[in-house]
Parts: C-alpha cells; structure tokens; sequence
C-alpha cells in the first residue's frame, strides 16, 4: 500500500516536500502553487515502468501520459544540485505473516539521467537500513549497491533471515569483498547477476552467493516488484479538461482499452461494452448524483442488413432520458457540467482497487452537485470497487460534505488526507495573527489533520477559503 509520495528539488519543491496519502486524498491550494506535482510524480514513474517494459531503466519525462518536457526542466529552479528525487513510501503484507514497510527512491542528477541512484529503504525491527544503488554500466543494465551500503545490505538481509524464522538447508558463502551486481528492469534492482569486477555477463546459477544474497533475490527483490507494480499498474488519470460530448461518439474498436483516457475521450466506448457498467453508472446517478435522468447508448446506424454498419465506424448517439416524463435529450444538449463529470463517474465504476487521479472534478458543476460527488467516493472506496482517490480540487463544498460523512460516522478521518499546497512566506505577530505574506519560489505541502467529528485540528492556512470572508466583510 502507498503511504505516501515524497518530492524533492522536483518541480516547484526545493526541500522535502511529503504528501501523506489515505484512500481520499484532496490536495488544496493557490494556482501554480505546484498541487498537480504531486500527481504528476506518480504519472512520471507510470510513464517510465510503462514505457521500456522489463527493460526500463531510467525515467521518461516525455511522454503519452505525462509531457514534463525534461529532467533539467522538471528539476527545480532547472538545476541538478542537489538532484531531483522522487520516493514512494509503502507498507505491505509479506507471505512470512509480518508487515514490510519501507521506501523506493529515484534521484536524477543529469539531462540524460544517465547518472541516476535508486535508494531502497527497509524497515527490519526497529532499524531502518538504506541501500543505495548506482549504475555501473554503459548500457545502464546494471547497479552496483554504494560502497557505504554494502554493510547495511548485508545485516539487514540478516536481520530479515532471522524474522522470517526460516531455517537454512545448506550454509551459504560468506559475503565476498566484491559488491554484488544486480540487474535493473522495471527500474528496480532485481537478482543479482554477478559481481562488481567487469564480469557482467555471468549467470546467476553461475554465481556462489551469500546467505545474504540468497535472501535479497529470493525475498526482497520479488516483493519490492509487486510492490512497486501494484502501485504504479494501478494508477489511473484524468485531466482537469474533459472531453466535451458529441451527438455521435465514434468508439474505440482496439479491445485494448484499460480506462476512459485522460481526457474521457475513450468514456463511451468504455461503457458499450459492459451492460453492467452502464447499470451501476445510471444507479450512481440516480442515489448519490440525484439526477433525473439515465443515460443511454443507442447504436448508429442499426440497418438489419447490416451495410451500413460495415462501411461506417461503430458508433453510438448518447441520449439522456428523463425517468419520470420520458423524454430523450441529446447529451450535448444537456449542459457541460455533467459531461465533465461522466467520464470521472465511469473510471470510477469500471476500475478496482485503482488510485485514481483527476484535476479538477468539480468543473462546471453545481455546487450541490459538487457535494454530493462525495459520496460517489464514498461508494466507491466502500463499495466492491475499492478504489483510492488523488484529487487536485478548489471544492470547499467537496471537503464540506466528506467532513459531514465523518461527523456521521459514514467515513472514519483516518481515511482522509488533506494536503495544502502553498508557496507563501508568512509572517505572524506575537498572537499568531498573520501579517504578511509573500510570494515564494519554493513550495511546501502542509497537513490539515481532521478529528473523529470531522473537525480540522491543523488551521486552515490563509489565502484560499477566507475569501469569502472577505467578500462578507466578516474577517478582521
């Protein structure tokens, strides 16, 4: 399970910036303050696992899913010192009946990214062990583990050899004085494949490897991948744009699709495709959306020869049709509000156990409309889906509401976490009042904590909410 994404020298960040991460996650903030960063990290590591297959090795910048142009303009104030890092913080059950938490890291420090460090973190007991890989090779196939690391490698695969309370068939070899070479793929260090020394291309089943080693290519090199791969094969985007409807949607034919596409672009196909779908779509329109309508998709053209349908792209007529009266509308008549929302409300029921990113769900949408969103999250995450959500939003009315489920015991705040992105520098007087503010460069992340009543412990920073107040004349 991610708990939480950690950036640093990334973007608008300079220090360490840590977004904590619960099954809703709402990050809030001033525009430009660096709120879809966060998001953006984790389209970055999709991006590059995606992009090479067993063979990726080094992070992608540009790309179909996220465009961040390159790692100079990605890293802060377009430098490399210190380099841009990027950390993905986990927890997760193991086979061996305890919890393995720990931390994966990737620090770019050149425009190629040819001179990246990937840190894997372990928590073993109460110590924490880091292990820092470097590549050796020209082909950046290989990592080598830091010369400071090679002793936390191998006591804290000792130290996991001992909690796992397995017992040895054989002795293995002692650690040798060469650091072992482990092979990258899915930009992890995988087996290891030999030793430090030039001889690359020996066979693991050539190799005499240490207990240690043993332990790191038989236990922690598979779980940190499933790790990583559940994470990052689990995420899912939408823009803060969506795709306006047309009267006719033309529909992917590939059978390739896993979700609506980052501007909602592939919602409709997505859909024709499962009557079920489109089932618990209408329902979720119907009880948490309080909408008067059901969607419907009619197929263009339906001739029973069947001519037409060959010579012409498949397509569909979205209508929506009033429960009560009947009536049909074309569903580019019937505001963009709805239309923006639609794609969000499809990725949600077609997707499970998925984080699930979007900006900006509350565009053009009422503000009750904007309120009763919340509990499409709530049926969602509690529902068969499971789903987690990611959620770069300026909805008070969204946080309202989620903070009203909580004071009625319908979501615990455990399973909240509310991010503010701010890039001010205040200044407070001897009350705590605030006195000032400026601009910054560099951004921070704040945590606002809610308490079982749905409260919020941490104060709200100024600058976002307030402005209501102010236009009240009701703030001092």
């Amino acid at each position: 399970m991610l708990k939480s994404i950690r950036l640093q020298h990334f973007r608008s960040f300079e220090d360490e910036a840590v977004a904590e991460m619960a099954p809703i996650t709402l990050i809030y903030g001033a525009n430009s303050a660096g709120k879809s960063s966060i998001i953006k990290a984790l389209l970055l590591l999709k991006q590059s696992y995606g992009d090479g297959g067993d063979d990726a090795n080094t992070l992608r910048f540009d790309g179909p899913i996220v465009d961040l142009g390159s790692a100079r303009a990605a890293a802060f104030g377009h430098t490399f010192d210190p380099p841009l890092r990027i950390s993905l913080d986990f927890e997760t059950p193991t086979d061996m009946d305890f919890v393995l938490s720990g931390s994966i890291s990737f620090e770019v420090s050149s425009d190629e990214a040819k001179d990246d460090r990937i840190e894997v973190a372990l928590d073993i007991g109460e110590n924490r062990y880091r292990l820092v890989f470097t590549k050796v090779s020209e082909n950046q196939r290989f990592l080598a583990l830091d010369r400071l690391s090679v002793t936390d490698f191998n006591t804290a695969m000792k130290a996991l050899k001992e909690r796992t309370h397995e017992q040895e068939l054989f002795e293995g070899t002692s650690p040798g004085t060469k650091s072992p070479l482990f092979r990258i793929s899915n930009l992890l260090p995988q087996e290891i494949v030999g030793r430090n020394d030039g001889r690359t291309r020996r066979r693991p089943n050539d190799l005499l490897l240490s207990t240690e080693e043993r332990e790191w290519n038989e236990v922690v090199a598979p779980l940190l991948r499933k790790v990583f791969e559940s994470t990052i094969n689990r995420v899912s985007y939408l823009g803060p744009l969506r795709k306006a409807p047309n009267r006719i949607e033309l529909l992917d034919r590939s059978g390739g699709l896993s979700g609506v596409g980052k501007q909602g672009e592939f919602a409709f196909s997505v859909l024709k495709r499962d009557e079920a779908l489109l089932s618990r779509v209408n329902k979720s329109l119907r009880e948490h959306l309080e909408s008067p309508y059901a969607l419907e998709l009619p197929s263009w053209p339906n001739d029973s020869e069947g001519v037409i349908r060959d010579l012409l792209p498949v397509s569909v007529v979205p209508i929506l049709r009033h429960t009560d009266s009947g009536v049909a509308i074309s569903i580019a008549d019937a505001g963009f509000g709805l239309s923006q929302l639609l794609p969000f409300l499809i990725e949600m029921h077609s997707r499970e156990e998925t984080i699930i990113c979007i900006e900006q769900p509350e565009l053009h949408l009422h503000p009750r409309l904007q309120s009763r969103m919340a509990e499409t999250l709530l049926n969602s995450r509690q529902g068969g889906n499971r789903n987690r959500f990611l959620i770069e939003t300026h909805s008070e009315h969204l946080l309202l509401r989620i903070q009203r489920m909580i004071r009625e015991k319908r979501l615990k705040s455990e399973d909240v976490s509310i991010l503010y992105v701010d890039n001010h520098l205040v200044e407070h007087d001897s009350n705590g009042e605030i006195v000032r503010r400026s601009n910054s460069v560099d951004s921070r992340v704040i945590q606002i904590r809610l308490n079982r009543y749905g409260d919020m412990i941490d104060p709200w920073p100024g600058g976002f909410f307030d402005e209501r107040l102010e236009e009240l004349g009701w703030s001092s």
